[in-house]
């Protein structure tokens, strides 16, 4: 009786692998993770203080890096908050990321530290503070897979 009853267990259980094996269902022992291949930024949007429009196209140098220009909107504006927040100059960097079932899709913006300009890297968003200057944006993956954006913008 007992060698029957495992036996039958060990019956059940082959049977049932093969079926959900037969029927397209598999079993991952191992999470499989997609790494980004490729960032691509191709246009900049200004927006800020519940304003939007003015998108800018980026054009590819002889280099390869993408330049963007921005006409800065002349007033006195402050790095607090408020002042982040109803300043025009914010710029939002419209990034793409490949493939598109990439398992982590998160990016790092990185810029050189500067009183000129704020980055803010949860929205993606530059606020520029005062002009002209032009500014050396890394756009770059946070999965591990070293990729990167290089993109200059330019504010006049």
């Amino acid at each position: 009786m007992k060698k029957v009853v495992i036996i039958l267990i060990g019956a059940i259980y082959i049977g049932s692998v093969f079926i959900v094996n037969f029927f397209g269902l598999q079993i991952d022992f191992f999470s499989s993770f997609t790494y980004q291949e490729r960032i691509e930024c191709n246009t900049i949007t200004r927006f800020s203080g519940g304003m939007s429009g003015n998108t800018f196209e980026g054009r590819t140098d002889e280099r390869g890096m993408k330049n963007f220009t921005v006409k800065f909107i002349d007033g006195e504006y402050t790095k607090d908050e408020e002042g982040l927040k109803t300043n025009p100059n914010t710029l939002r960097l419209d990034y793409r990321v490949y493939p598109d079932n990439a398992t982590d899709k998160s990016v790092k913006i990185i810029a050189e530290e500067s009183k000129y300009y704020v980055v803010d890297n949860t929205k993606a968003t530059i606020t520029v503070l005062d002009a002209p200057l032009g500014i050396h944006v890394t756009i770059s993956s946070a999965d591990g897979s070293n990729l990167s954006e290089k993109i200059y913008i330019i504010i006049y």
